[in-house]
């Protein structure tokens, strides 16, 4: 992030971490982006990080699963088999919801 800061401080980066975008078009040699902040930008290139709050506790496209499979949580992540399963069904996690389970790979 620093780096990326010290790009902005040069003018060689826009960062704009409130922009969800709306659309973004072609226009020859740079992209106009509209953002639902109101904001517009023209840019050569757009890098797009995407976040949410890792919860599946409060993910509500998970309630019915937890509803019919309950599965032990620790702090929002599910608690999955060794192959990223939620246990009881054949609902396969990744991304952050895996969390728990990629992490302990790695420290093994």
């Amino acid at each position: 992030m620093t780096k990326l800061r010290q790009q902005q401080h040069q003018g060689k980066v826009i960062l704009s971490p409130h922009c969800e975008v709306k659309q973004a078009v072609w226009e020859g040699d740079y992209w106009h982006v509209d953002c639902n902040n109101g904001q517009c930008l023209n840019v050569d290139r757009i890098w797009l990080g995407t976040g949410h709050k890792t919860n599946v506790e409060e993910h509500p496209l998970l309630s019915l699963m937890r509803e019919r499979y309950p599965i032990k949580v620790i702090n929002g992540l599910p608690v999955l088999d060794s192959h990223l399963r939620w246990q009881g069904c054949e609902l396969f996690m990744m991304s952050a919801y895996a969390g728990l389970q990629v992490g302990s790979e790695k420290e093994i």
